[in-house]
């Protein structure tokens, strides 16, 4: 399970970094944990969470790209 975990946050740390964000590992670990909070919340309500968590991706992804 750990190395799932370690390669699903490499893989949007690699997005991250080809669009020029200033810490590519940071938001690819934030993202990471942003998906797994928002699959756990998922269990309590079936469409709030993924909204939610777009939004606050948005606002990862702006902030460490701009």
């Amino acid at each position: 399970m750990a190395a799932y975990k370690t390669e699903f946050a490499r893989r949007p740390a690699a997005l991250a970094r080809e669009a020029g964000a200033r810490d590519p590992e940071e938001l690819g670990e934030r993202l990471a944990l942003l998906y797994d909070g928002a699959v756990s919340r998922s269990a309590l309500n079936a469409t709030g969470p993924g909204a939610h968590a777009r939004a606050i991706a948005t606002a990862l992804v702006d902030a460490a790209i701009d």
